[in-house]
């Protein structure tokens, strides 16, 4: 339980910083700086400029960057199926996310998440609540209290889904996180047969936060200072 505390807090610690101007200028430089002569990976461009746009551009390394990118030549190249897919993936998503009803839809299915956890958690109790033992009731306790505990992050989240979209998804994967770790190690103690089903739920649950959060982490420093980006380029002179 000491171990899932510090990992809870350093994920947070770490999810709350952002690069500082001189560290997303120097990744910036890093990503491109394998592909210095020739066409560069469209990719590759992509980074550079989401690393560049967190960078402040008042400083000359930005400009000069912004120019030598739009120099070089994109290199073609033919997209395997699973870039492709990945490609199709992320445009739908970009899609989804800009409707209105995809805050509420993604609302109503954490609600769900949370429905189902804390109501499969009590059915289960229940059910092997005759016979416990007393290291059986330590683990039913645990049981209940971290499905209520996960229940209430995810619920935390719920506010900020419509103003920073980001920090309720993080909200969300800490509740689910707290579900794997805490309450299916339990289940599994009570019944393992009983938690397969929920611990795999819970995985891809978590998988597909962990790729929203992916996702508009990367929006967000694209819109992040498109005026100052762009300021930044036409100063710059070849």
């Amino acid at each position: 339980l000491v171990f899932i505390a510090l990992l809870f807090v350093v994920r947070a610690a770490s999810s709350g910083r952002k690069l500082t101007s001189a560290e997303a200028i120097a990744n910036a430089m890093e990503v491109v700086s394998g592909e210095m002569d020739g066409p560069i990976d469209g990719r590759t461009r992509a980074t550079a400029l989401r690393l560049l746009a967190m960078a402040d551009p008042a400083d000359p390394l930005v400009p000069a960057l912004h120019g030598w990118l739009a120099a070089r030549p994109t290199e073609r190249r033919v997209l395997s199926t699973a870039d492709r897919l990945a490609l199709a993936i992320e445009r739908a998503y970009g899609r989804l996310s800009r409707r209105p009803a995809f805050g509420r839809v993604l609302a109503a299915l954490m609600i769900l998440d949370v429905a189902v956890t804390v109501l499969g958690t009590a059915t289960l109790i229940l059910a092997l609540h005759e016979g416990t033992t007393e290291a059986g009731a330590v683990a039913t306790a645990g049981q209940a209290v971290s499905a209520i505990v996960g229940g209430l992050l995810v619920l935390r989240g719920l506010p900020d889904l419509a103003g920073a979209r980001v920090e309720a998804l993080r909200w969300f994967r800490r509740g689910v996180l707290a579900w794997i770790l805490v309450t299916q190690v339990f289940a599994f103690y009570a019944s393992q047969l009983a938690a397969v089903g929920g611990l795999a739920a819970h995985v891809a649950t978590y998988a597909a936060l962990t790729y929203l959060i992916v996702q508009e982490r990367a929006r967000e420093r694209v819109e992040e200072r498109p005026r100052d980006v762009a300021a930044g380029a036409l100063r710059w002179r070849p």
